[in-house]
């Protein structure tokens, strides 16, 4: 038996599991019946759990709080038995309000996914269509208020929102806090930081908040006035009103202190609770002023959470963009990155599995919704103890880094259009086989340096820091390589009157710079298949397949990048094989991995929840091509070894050198049909 890991010491030895607590766990189990659900976390070597529950918008089941509180405590306690640690998750502020019969098939369709129901909670509904009083203030006094309708802003969720500069709703979710810290939970995921009033417009219009209490705060912090509902239209998603883009900073500053007065509040009663925290989706645009990056300080594991849609054999591929950003902020921040899947069949784990590893992150399964996941990992659990040496704190060898801008991500005009064409580039550079790195704007020098060559695509806002790192990148001997529009606008949103980097390819000092038209990419990414995972357990639901891109962005966009880097590119694969590689350099040498990705992506028709991923079902054929592998690098070599879930035994794979240092290989084939470690030593 494994012995106790302390993952506070040890982060890249965690394993996360979720444990659903709902109905039957809150209101019947006993302790014995949740110390037997623990158990079967431990069996499976997790060592972390992160709650999830059917009262996740806890504020509607206000006057259950102390049942919630009691089942916590028999799970802490269970957990703590075991060696695992315990992570309360629930949304901070997030309620259901039903307005009409639609809302009320909406909070029972969630109860129900989450094994539950509505009449198993006295006066839920009742609380939800009234107001009620919370220690002296009524609930309605701390919602979010739509800057569009000047009422309380309604959400994709069927109801409000609180707001985070309401100190009244603040005071007593951090008194809620306490409760919990009382029955020994040892972290906490505060979810749903966000300013989730829209309308119900979906995800088009975030519209709040602009509450008394907002409009004090930014007008004491910014000189402005929110604008009142009859000028919103022409104010909101205007960035080049000086007062809107304001606003918006306002509103990720305001999150950004909620996250800190919470860890302010447990630092101040002499607890240090464990913070993991997730996003879906960043990449394309942060409307809600998550606070997810720039307080990457108080997490101790970041990750994403990969629940657009559950259809991992079609949706990976965007999945693995935000890969590429987890990976560098935990990077940055020293800690790990994760992925997070709903995988409902033992194929789709081992996928998902294999891809989290490929990426350099740890991999948690949620499972079903409401339910978890029945499907056994242990397997595959066992095998990251074995080879823990080459999944700890991996350090990526990378051919070029794309830079994230927030700045324009967030606050130039026409954002969602150049991040658009900055995923489309990003994708078509994973696609084509080159180790694809992210790099920060506000990284340190040092961080930039690390880069072979930094690709600039559609950074639009650029400041004038970040320039001057720029130049000094190239001057010392990089390869800049900037794609459409660079550094137009200033953070204020001014235009650049003059800029002499990044607009002409040309020598500067010891580097370069290479411009990219932006027609040499095809004008379209391959983004998830959009079903969601609240349907997979009950409805096969099928949908058509997106457009196919994948060879459209390798012989455009892929085939630009290359060029640009004159093919220079560490690791190179010739198969017959469609797999993806990525090279770590690792505590005792370095770890390639290789995930067969054949046929995992449909190309035409229609796809779903159920439809297998052939090479990772169990007695799969094993790929029946051999694998040449190129490593382009003078690393020194002892010995190199092929491993896989699927194989009890390792194989040794024979190698040569040749003078220029360059490390080739052959993958025999019939070896595996998944997933496969090989390690350099």
């Amino acid at each position: 038996m494994e012995k106790h890991i302390d993952v506070r010491k040890n982060p890249w030895q965690s394993r996360y599991g979720w444990i659903w607590y709902n109905s039957k766990e809150i209101l019947r189990d006993t302790e014995e019946d949740i110390d037997n659900l623990v158990k079967s976390f431990a069996d499976k070597g997790i060592n972390i759990l992160i709650g999830f529950s059917c009262t996740h918008f806890r504020w509607n089941f206000y006057r259950h709080f102390d049942k919630i509180t009691e089942c916590i405590r028999r799970i802490v306690k269970a957990c703590h038995k075991y060696g695992i640690l315990y992570v309360e998750h629930h949304s901070s502020h997030l309620t259901f309000n039903p307005l009409n019969d639609e809302d009320l098939v909406y909070i029972d369709n969630i109860l129900e996914k989450r094994d539950s129901k509505v009449s198993e909670w006295p006066g839920l509904i009742e609380d939800a269509t009234n107001d009620f009083s919370v220690d002296g203030k009524m609930i309605s006094s701390f919602r979010q208020i739509s800057g569009k309708s000047g009422k309380w802003g309604i959400t994709t969720y069927h109801g409000y929102g609180m707001c985070f500069n309401n100190e009244d709703y603040v005071e007593r979710y951090l008194k809620y806090l306490e409760s919990l810290y009382a029955v020994g939970i040892d972290g906490i995921m505060t979810d749903d930081v966000q300013f989730f009033g829209n309308d119900g417009m979906g995800w088009k219009a975030f519209n709040a908040c602009t509450c008394v209490h907002c409009r004090n705060k930014f007008r004491e912090k910014y000189g402005y006035e929110i604008p009142q509902p009859q000028d919103w239209d022409k104010f909101y998603w205007n960035f080049k009103d000086p007062v809107f883009v304001a606003w918006k900073r306002f509103k990720d500053e305001s999150t950004l202190e909620f996250v800190y007065k919470v860890k302010k509040h447990y630092e101040d009663l002499g607890l240090n609770q464990f913070r993991p925290n997730y996003v879906s989706s960043i990449l394309p645009t942060n409307k809600t002023a998550y606070p997810f990056e720039k307080c990457a300080d108080v997490w101790d594991c970041v990750f994403q959470e990969n629940c657009t849609s559950s259809v991992i054999k079609e949706s990976y591929l965007s999945f693995a963009l935000e890969a590429i950003h987890r990976y560098n902020l935990g990077r940055l921040n020293k800690i790990p990155s994760m992925s997070m899947f709903y995988p409902v069949r033992a194929d789709a784990l081992y996928f998902a599995w294999a891809l989290a590893k490929s990426w350099g992150q740890l991999f948690t399964n949620c499972g079903g919704e409401g339910t978890g996941s029945t499907i056994d990992e242990k397997w595959l659990r066992d095998f990251e103890i074995k080879h823990s040496s080459s999944y700890t704190n991996p350090k990526k060898i990378s051919d070029l880094a794309f830079m994230l801008s927030f700045d324009t991500r967030d606050y130039s005009d026409g954002c969602e259009t150049h991040q658009e064409n900055f995923i489309r580039w990003l994708q078509a550079s994973y696609l084509s086989g080159i180790a694809t790195d992210m790099v920060f704007e506000n990284a340190q020098y040092k961080d930039f340096a690390r880069h072979k060559a930094i690709v600039c695509a559609h950074t639009v806002m650029v400041s004038d820091s970040v320039l001057k790192k720029l130049r000094r990148y190239v001057k010392e001997g990089g390869h800049l390589i900037t794609i459409g529009d660079f550094a137009k606008y200033k953070p204020d949103g001014s235009l650049r009157d003059r800029i002499t980097l990044g607009r002409k390819s040309q020598q500067l000092g010891d580097g370069k710079v290479t411009v990219l038209s932006d027609d040499d990419c095809y004008d379209k990414y391959h983004w998830v298949l959009n079903i969601s995972r609240f349907e997979t357990d009950s409805v096969k639901t099928s949908k058509e397949v997106p457009e196919y891109a994948v060879e459209k962005l390798r012989q455009t966009g892929g085939k630009a990048l290359l060029n640009a880097i004159n093919n220079d590119v560490i690791v190179n694969v010739s198969s017959e094989q469609d797999i993806f590689t990525s090279l770590f350099k690792t505590r005792s040498g370095y770890a390639l991995n290789i995930v067969n990705v054949q046929n995992t992506i449909t190309k035409e028709g229609v796809a779903n929840h159920y439809i297998p991923i052939t090479p990772y079902e169990k007695g799969a054929t094993a790929i029946k091509h051999d694998i040449d592998i190129k490593i382009h690098m003078d690393i020194p070599v002892k010995k190199i070894s092929l491993h896989s879930p699927e194989r009890s035994r390792s194989l040794n794979i024979p190698y040569t050198k040749q003078a220029d240092g360059t490390l080739s290989f052959t993958i025999p084939k019939k070896k595996f049909a998944g997933y496969a470690l090989v390690v350099i030593k």
